[in-house]
C-alpha cells in the first residue's frame, strides 16, 4: 500500500508533527484568615502550612494588612500569592477592639477573595470565629467546595470562660458555627476531644477529620541548657520553669504569682505577648516577685535557643476548656525536648499527650499549690531521668507534631474536598 494510500489508523507513531502532552492543572487554593506570617499562633501554622501545600496547589492567601505583630524573621514561600487587606489594628486588650478589627478586615474579605482569581477549594481558619461565613459565601458563589479548620469553638469559649455573656450574641455565633459545621465539604479538628464536641453540634461525623497543630521540628529543636540566649538573660543557673507564648485570659497565668512566692528557689520566666500581660507584670510587680520575670516576644529564628533554655515548659488554660482551645505552643515546647508540665483539663489534647508518652507531670489547671507541687518534683529528679522525659517528648514531636506530617493530611483532605461532588 502506497504511504498515501494508508488508513489514518495504520499510521506509524512517528508519522506526521509531533504534539506536546500538556501537564495537568495543578488545583488551586484560597486560604483566607485574618492573620497569616504574623506572631499570632493562627499566623505561624498557615504560614508553614502554605510552604509545604505549595508543592501541591496553586495557593492565594487572603488575609489582613500588616501590623506591628508581623514577624519580619519570617516571609512567606515565595510560590504563594498573598493579598493583604486594609483593617483596623486596634490592640486586643478589649473584645470591643478585637471585634471592631474583625468586621474591618471581614468586610472586605469577599471583594478581594472574588478578584483573587479561580481556585478549587478555600481553606479558612476560625480565626475570627465568624471567618467561616465569608467563606462560605465565596465558595457559594464560585461553586467551589470550603474547608473549615477549627482552631477554637465560638460561642462555647466565650460563655466557659464568662467573656462573653451577650444573649443575642451568643445565639447569633451558634447559628453561624451550625450552619458553617453543616455545609463544609471537610472540618479539622486539632485533637479528639475537639472533634467530639464538634460532631455533637453538628458538624458530619464521617467528615471532620482530626489533624493536630505542628511545629518545624528542624527549626526547633534541642540544644544545650545553656544558649546564648539564655546567657544574654542570666539564665544559667536551675531550675527554669517557662511560658513561651500568649498571654492571655484563657492561658491561667496568675498562678504564676503565687507559686513564685511559695517557690523562691525557683525561675518563672515568661516570654511573650498578649492581652493580659501589663496586668500580670503588675501584679508580680506588687507582690515582689524577683524570680519571676518577664521577656519581650522572641522571633521565630531564635525559638530554639529560647525554648531549650527552660528546664520544664508549662502549658496551661483556665478549667473547662477541653476540647474548646489547644495551646499551639505544645508542639514547639516538645519539640525542644524539655519535660512539659500542663496545668490542663485531663481530657484536652496536651494532658493527653503528656500522660501517654510520659514526657512530663499533668497537674490542675489554675492552682499554684499543685503547680509547686509539680515544679519540685521535676527538680528533684535526677538529671538523667529529666532527660529521658525530653527525649520522649522530642520523639512524639517527630513522629506526630511535625509540620510535614500536618501539611500531608491537609493535602489528602483539600483533595478530598474537591472530588467530592
Amino acid at each position: 500500500m502506497s504511504r498515501r494510500g494508508r488508513r489514518p489508523w495504520l499510521t506509524r507513531p512517528d508519522d506526521g508533527p509531533k504534539l506536546a502532552v500538556r501537564a495537568p492543572a495543578r488545583p488551586r487554593l484560597l486560604v483566607v484568615n485574618q492573620y497569616f506570617a504574623s506572631r499570632e499562633a493562627t499566623g505561624q501554622l498557615l504560614l508553614e502550612l502554605t510552604a509545604h501545600l505549595a508543592d501541591e496547589f496553586d495557593i492565594t492567601v487572603v488575609t489582613a494588612s500588616s501590623s506591628a505583630l508581623a514577624d519580619s524573621s519570617t516571609t512567606p514561600d515565595a510560590r504563594v500569592r498573598v493579598r493583604r487587606v486594609r483593617a483596623a489594628t486596634f490592640g486586643r486588650s478589649s473584645l470591643i477592639l478585637r471585634a471592631l478589627n474583625y468586621l474591618t478586615f471581614l468586610g472586605r474579605v469577599p471583594v478581594a477573595a472574588l478578584r483573587s482569581g479561580r481556585a478549587d477549594v478555600i481553606l479558612c481558619l476560625t480565626d475570627p470565629p465568624v471567618v467561616g461565613l465569608v467563606a462560605l459565601l465565596v465558595a457559594r458563589l464560585r461553586r467551589i467546595p470550603f474547608v473549615l479548620g477549627a482552631q477554637d469553638l465560638h460561642p462555647q469559649l466565650g460563655q466557659v470562660s464568662g467573656h462573653l455573656t451577650n444573649p443575642a450574641v451568643v445565639v447569633s455565633l451558634r447559628i453561624a458555627q451550625r450552619l458553617l459545621l453543616r455545609t463544609a465539604s471537610r472540618v479539622v479538628a486539632i485533637g479528639e476531644a475537639m472533634r467530639e464536641r464538634l460532631v455533637g453540634l453538628g458538624a458530619s461525623a464521617h467528615r471532620t477529620e482530626v489533624i493536630p497543630n505542628w511545629t518545624d521540628i528542624h527549626v526547633i529543636r534541642p540544644l544545650e541548657r545553656q544558649t546564648v540566649w539564655a546567657r544574654e538573660h542570666a539564665l544559667e543557673k536551675p531550675f527554669v520553669v517557662m511560658h513561651a507564648g500568649n498571654i492571655g485570659q484563657l492561658q491561667g497565668l496568675d498562678m504564676l504569682v503565687e507559686a513564685a512566692e511559695k517557690a523562691p528557689e525557683i525561675t518563672f520566666v515568661v516570654v511573650g505577648d498578649g492581652s493580659s500581660r501589663a496586668a500580670l507584670v503588675e501584679r508580680a510587680e506588687h507582690a515582689g516577685s524577683d524570680n519571676l520575670r518577664f521577656l519581650p516576644w522572641q522571633e521565630h529564628s531564635r525559638m530554639a535557643e529560647v525554648l531549650s533554655a527552660a528546664d520544664a515548659h508549662l502549658v496551661s488554660l483556665v478549667p473547662g476548656l477541653a476540647g474548646l482551645l489547644e495551646p499551639s505552643k505544645l508542639y514547639a515546647a516538645l519539640a525542644s525536648g524539655r519535660p512539659i508540665i500542663t496545668a490542663l483539663d485531663e481530657t484536652s489534647e496536651g494532658a493527653r499527650v503528656v500522660t501517654t508518652e510520659r514526657c512530663g507531670i499533668v497537674t490542675r489547671p489554675n492552682d499554684a499549690d499543685a503547680l509547686v507541687t509539680a515544679v519540685r518534683s521535676f527538680a528533684a529528679l535526677t538529671e538523667v531521668d529529666r532527660v529521658a522525659m525530653g527525649q520522649r517528648a522530642r520523639t512524639y514531636a517527630e513522629r506526630c507534631g511535625d509540620r510535614r506530617h500536618a501539611a500531608q493530611a491537609y493535602a489528602r483532605v483539600l483533595h478530598s474536598a474537591i472530588a467530592s461532588p
